[in-house]
């Protein structure tokens, strides 16, 4: 791209966004970085709690195959 600057007539519709309006895509921008933030720690969170259900599940299965005990005597 070349140093030089373009010395026409104004080209855009609207030169300048107001306070306003800055301040409405600033608003909306962290509204939605919010949202996805959320949206990610509640998966993070589900996976780690599904990973440690199987992980107990597999527990239990294993000490019920190799140890020969039954589901009662283990929740006593």
């Amino acid at each position: 791209m070349s140093e030089e600057y373009y010395e026409g007539p104004e080209r855009r519709k609207r030169p300048v966004l107001t306070d306003e309006e800055i301040e409405h895509i600033a608003t909306k921008a962290a509204e939605i970085a919010v949202a996805k933030m959320t949206t990610e720690v509640y998966a993070s969170v589900g996976k780690s709690v599904v990973q440690k259900a199987f992980w107990l599940i597999g527990a239990v299965t294993t000490a019920l195959v190799i140890g020969n005990v039954s589901l009662k005597e283990l929740l006593k």
